[in-house]
């Protein structure tokens, strides 16, 4: 480089150091607490692990199977058929039949069977004691 060419030099230190309005200010130091709280390590000990997300759906609970269909074989359909009308008390009938009261109703609607009309449940008659 050339003498004459004047090399730029560094701004004097003491303009560097001088505060300036745009400069910022100096944090305050804080007061000090009158009892120090001792730290919250026995908290964070305490803390579950935080489990992964699951990346796949949970399973469905299984339902329980319901009872077995067993098919109406022709002596059950026939008793049903001479039985049925005449009998007062279903559920009894049902157990005869090792079938559900609403099994056996679901079949006589579908044979068309009604039950006879002092076979249905009325009023109920006083026990005498």
């Amino acid at each position: 480089m050339n003498d004459e060419t004047p090399m730029l030099a560094a701004p004097p230190a003491a303009e560097v150091s001088s505060p300036s309005p745009a400069a910022p200010k100096k944090a305050r130091k804080k007061p000090a607490k009158a009892k120090a709280m001792p730290k919250k390590a026995a908290r964070s000990s305490a803390r579950k692990p935080v489990k992964a997300k699951a990346t796949s759906r949970p399973k469905k609970a299984v339902k329980a199977k319901g009872p077995a269909r067993v098919e109406w074989s022709k002596e059950d359909v026939r008793r049903m058929k001479t039985e049925f009308p005449t009998t007062p008390d279903v559920a009894r009938f049902a157990r005869s039949l090792k079938r559900s009261p609403g099994s056996v109703y679901q079949k006589a609607y579908a044979l068309g069977v009604r039950r006879k009309n002092n076979n249905r449940g009325g009023p109920r008659k006083r026990r005498r004691a």
